[in-house]
């Protein structure tokens, strides 16, 4: 559908419905080709803010969608299924996601970091998250900005595809931001930004 009015603006994800229509930053198709999900800083495509999901022949927004208010950075189908699509958020602290369409009503789980969630790519078992943050912040914590409590992950963090659980990976980007995007092949990572 048309995108209308407004966008989430800056670091924080502020939702602006005067401003500029948003953009849109990342698409992706699961492997049965029947839709196709879209990601961004509009607050309004298709009634959807941040990420919407459209029927691939028609391009109207589907029934079932997900609430998930806050910019999308990139999205990432898994490989391990087909289906499951991963979205990297920014907003007052960026999270990262996955749905599934068989769990219409709810992320299948979700983790926060203290900082944007830029890029996502993912492997068969692991899903790999960059973006400009420095710990995972704790399930139930409060905390959204610079959250030593947490467990760091300087820019680049891993996770179980499946389950969501903390992958020991823990390699420390060396730029004072992080990276922006991020693929996987084979047995390597390759982050940018």
């Amino acid at each position: 559908g048309p995108v209308g009015p407004g966008r989430y603006m800056g670091q924080t994800g502020v939702p602006t419905p005067d401003a500029q229509s948003g953009y849109t930053y990342a698409v992706a198709v699961p492997a049965d080709g029947s839709r196709v999900y879209v990601g961004g800083n509009f607050i309004d495509m298709g009634g959807q803010g941040g990420m919407v999901v459209l029927d691939a022949i028609t391009g109207a927004p589907l029934p079932q969608q997900w609430t998930v208010e806050r910019p999308v950075n990139d999205l990432e189908v898994w490989p391990g299924d087909g289906t499951t699509v991963f979205a990297a958020t920014g907003g007052p602290g960026g999270r990262i996601y996955a749905f599934r369409p068989s769990v219409p009503t709810r992320p299948l789980w979700k983790a926060a970091v203290d900082g944007d969630a830029m890029g996502v790519a993912a492997s068969n078992t692991t899903v790999f998250l960059a973006g400009h943050y420095d710990f995972i912040i704790p399930k139930k914590s409060t905390c959204y900005q610079y959250c030593p409590e947490g467990t760091e992950r300087r820019h680049l963090a891993a996770f179980e595809a499946d389950t969501g659980m903390l992958d020991p990976w823990n390699p420390k980007a060396d730029t004072s931001t992080g990276p922006y995007t991020a693929a996987v092949d084979g047995d390597h990572v390759f982050v940018g930004g």
